[in-house]
C-alpha cells in the first residue's frame, strides 16, 4: 500500500521517515531496505520549460531490485537544489508497482534552470529540470534616455530604452514596444519594435522637434505607457570645425582674429574628435601667449564639460568620461579678444590623471576606488567630484553602490561648491539622490565613500 503523501505545512508530520529512515512510521511497517545492485529511475514525463511560480505534473520515480522487480516500502526523499520553488512533499514510500510520487512541484519565482533531486540511499540520485521561463509582460519601464538635451532639430544622444517584465521582475523577450512622439513635433525612427532576450527595446533614433515639450511614448499593449522627456538646447555659437583631432596626439594652432568669435568676444577653434572606446579621457590645451581655456561637448553641441583654468596658469585640461563617438573639442582663452599660438592634445587616460574633478554625462556608470581624484574634502576622506552639465527643470537620478560597505557620502553641489542636496543612504550599501536643477548649467557630484564604489548617473 502507498504512503500518503506529506505536506509541506504539516510539519508535524514531516517526521515521517525523516527522522530517521529505520525507525517504522505509524501507518506502515519499517522501510524496505535498499540493495547496492537496486535501481531508480524517473518515470514521470516532464516539459522542458514552463512558466515561472507554476504547478507542474506529479514526480515519479521507480525503484526496482537487480532482477528488475519492483521493490515497495522503499523510503524517497525529494529536494529542491536550484530556483527555489516549493513541494507538495519532502519524501514518499514506494508503493506495490515500486513507485514514489510528489503530488506537485511549484516553480521558483526567478526564470532559469529549477532543480528537483530524488534520493533513496545508498543508490545515485534522480534529477529532475524544467527551465522556469518569464510569464507575461505586466510592467514596462525605463532603462535610459530620458531627461536628455539636445539641439533643435537633432537626434538626443542617447537612445530612449525600456524594459519589459513580467509579474516577479523576469525580462520578457519577443513582446511588441510601439516609441511614438508626444509632443514638440520630433520624429521617432524605427519605432516598432520587440524586446531583445534581455527584454529590452530601444527605436533606432529620436531627432527632436523644433518648440515646446519633446516627448516620446513608449507603449505596450495592455500595460501603461512609460514617456521620455528631453529639453532643446541653443547652441551658443555656430562655428565649423577645423579639422580632427586624433588620439594620443599635439596639434599646435592659433587663435586669430579672423577665426570664429563667439557672442562673449572670445575666439573659437572646433576640433572633431572620434572616441574610439568608452572610458575616461584626457584634454589638454597650453599657450605662453594668453590663459587657454578648453570644453568638450556632444556631437550636436551640448556641454559635456569644461576647464576652469587655476589662477596665474596659462595651460588647461579637462577629464571626462565618455561612451564611444565623436565629440567636439572647443579651444578659446579665458579672455575675451585674446589671440596667440596654443597646442593642444587628447589621449585616453585615468580619472586620476590631471586634477580634481572628472566630467560625466548622463546615461553613464563607473567603478572606481575611493580617492582616485586626489581631491581634498578637509577631513581625513577623500572625495571624488564629478562635473555635470543640466538642463533647467530636467530631474537627475544618482545611485551609489558602496562595495565596502562603510561610510559613505552622496552629494549635488552648484559650480561653486554650495551643497544643494545629499542623498539618502541605506544600510551602508546604497545611496540615492535625486535633483531638479533650477537653472542650466554646470553642477558637481561628490562622492566619499571608504574604498570601492560604482556610480550610476541616470
Amino acid at each position: 500500500m502507498s504512503h500518503s503523501k506529506t505536506p509541506i505545512v504539516r510539519a508535524a508530520s514531516l517526521s515521517l521517515c525523516l527522522v530517521s529512515l529505520l525507525t517504522a512510521c505509524s501507518e506502515t511497517s519499517a522501510p524496505t531496505a535498499i540493495p547496492g545492485s537496486a535501481t531508480i529511475s524517473a518515470v514521470s514525463p516532464l516539459p522542458v520549460t514552463a512558466v515561472v511560480a507554476t504547478r507542474v505534473p506529479a514526480l515519479s520515480v521507480v525503484v526496482k531490485d537487480s532482477e528488475g522487480n519492483p521493490l515497495a516500502g522503499a523510503i524517497v526523499r525529494f529536494s529542491i537544489i536550484a530556483g527555489g520553488g516549493t513541494l507538495s512533499d519532502l519524501a514518499a514510500r514506494t508503493n506495490s508497482s515500486g513507485i514514489a510520487s510528489v503530488a506537485s512541484w511549484t516553480l521558483g519565482t526567478v526564470a532559469g534552470m529549477n532543480s528537483v533531486a530524488a534520493i533513496t540511499e545508498p543508490l545515485p540520485p534522480i534529477r529532475f529540470e524544467i527551465v522556469a521561463v518569464a510569464g507575461p509582460p505586466a510592467s514596462v519601464t525605463k532603462v535610459e534616455g530620458d531627461q536628455q538635451i539636445a539641439a533643435r532639430g537633432s537626434a538626443v544622444f542617447v537612445r530612449p530604452r525600456v524594459m519589459v517584465t513580467d509579474t516577479y521582475t523576469n525580462a520578457v523577450s519577443g513582446v511588441p514596444v510601439r516609441f511614438a512622439i508626444g509632443s514638440g513635433g520630433g520624429t521617432v525612427s524605427g519605432g516598432d519594435v520587440s524586446t531583445d532576450s534581455l527584454g529590452t527595446a530601444t527605436p533606432e533614433g529620436w531627432i527632436l522637434g523644433s518648440s515646446g515639450a519633446q516627448k516620446i511614448i513608449a507603449m505596450v499593449e495592455g500595460l501603461s505607457p512609460v514617456v521620455f522627456e528631453a529639453t532643446t538646447f541653443e547652441f551658443p555659437e555656430a562655428c565649423a570645425t577645423i579639422g580632427e583631432l586624433t588620439e594620443r596626439t599635439t596639434v599646435d594652432s592659433e587663435l586669430s582674429v579672423h577665426g570664429c568669435q563667439g557672442a562673449d568676444g572670445r575666439f573659437l577653434e572646433y576640433y572633431s574628435v572620434r572616441v574610439s572606446s568608452a572610458g575616461a579621457w584626457q584634454f589638454k590645451i597650453g599657450s605662453s601667449e594668453f590663459s587657454a581655456r578648453l570644453e568638450i561637448r556632444s556631437g550636436t553641441g551640448i556641454p559635456i564639460a569644461n576647464s576652469r583654468p587655476a589662477a596665474g596658469k596659462t595651460d588647461s585640461e579637462i577629464t571626462a568620461f565618455l561612451p564611444a563617438g565623436t565629440f567636439v573639442l572647443v579651444a578659446s582663452s579665458t579672455d575675451a579678444d585674446a589671440t596667440g599660438h596654443y597646442h593642444i592634445s587628447s589621449a585616453d587616460g585615468r580619472p586620476d590623471v590631471g586634477g580634481c574633478e572628472v566630467g560625466i554625462l548622463r546615461g553613464y556608470s563607473t567603478l572606481q576606488f575611493a580617492g582616485s581624484q586626489r581631491c581634498s574634502s578637509g577631513t581625513a576622506r577623500s572625495t571624488d567630484q564629478y562635473r555635470i552639465y543640466l538642463a533647467a527643470g530636467a530631474p537627475l537620478s544618482i545611485v551609489l553602490d558602496d562595495y565596502s560597505l562603510g561610510y559613505n557620502l552622496l552629494e549635488i553641489r552648484d559650480d561653486d561648491g554650495k551643497t544643494l542636496a545629499t542623498g539618502l543612504a541605506k544600510d551602508y550599501v546604497e545611496s540615492t539622490l535625486d535633483f531638479t536643477p533650477p537653472v542650466a548649467g554646470y553642477y558637481v557630484i561628490a562622492v566619499q565613500v571608504e574604498e570601492k564604489y560604482e556610480l550610476f548617473v541616470r
